[in-house]
């Protein structure tokens, strides 16, 4: 029958780190390439996210709501860090509020080191068209490292453009990672 549990089955990946998107379990991969067991169920979409990444997330569960991008920007914004094995990590995000072509919008180069998270407006603004500060907010910052030192961190703070300090929140997740 072809709705029937498809089986588990091998896939290849290249040397590195990938975590599991769903579980945060990672995988290091030593060897040039090597075949891992995955999960085959029909309700289960295998996704991996390569060490060295930094990938933002929304919560998106309820999709019937988003129907344009001013939607998902009333959303909290997640980051998720995926250090490589030195311990570093490098992405892109781009805020616009999805209305119009020629809108003001903020484009970040976000890097992490092995104790630094950098965001960097490498382009935009960060303020809207009728001179209102665009404040997104991160409502978590995800690091799944391979490194256990990590959760040895206790303090975090956010330097504003004028270099002045905001203390933030430090929780420590209990998430599987190897």
């Amino acid at each position: 029958n072809q709705h029937e549990e498809t089986p588990d089955f091998k896939s290849y990946f290249p040397n590195g780190v990938w975590l599991d998107y769903y579980t945060y379990e990672t995988i290091k991969i030593d060897d040039k390439i090597k075949p891992i067991n995955l999960y085959g169920g029909l309700n289960h979409t295998n996704v991996h996210i390569r060490g060295g990444s930094v990938v933002p997330i929304q919560d998106t569960r309820d999709a019937s709501k988003v129907t344009k991008t001013w939607d998902l920007l009333s959303r909290q914004m997640r980051l998720l860090i995926v250090p490589d094995l030195s311990g570093y990590a490098q992405g892109n995000l781009v805020v616009v509020r999805g209305e119009k072509t020629d809108e003001n919008h903020q484009y970040f180069t976000i890097t992490h080191t092995s104790n630094t998270i950098k965001f960097v407006l490498e382009d935009g603004t960060v303020t809207d068209s009728e001179g209102s500060e665009i404040n997104e907010v991160l409502e978590e910052i995800h690091i799944a490292s391979t490194n256990s030192d990590i959760y040895n961190a206790d303090f975090a703070c956010a330097i504003g453009k004028d270099q002045s300090t905001k203390e933030m929140k430090v929780d420590k997740a209990t998430h599987p990672i190897s």
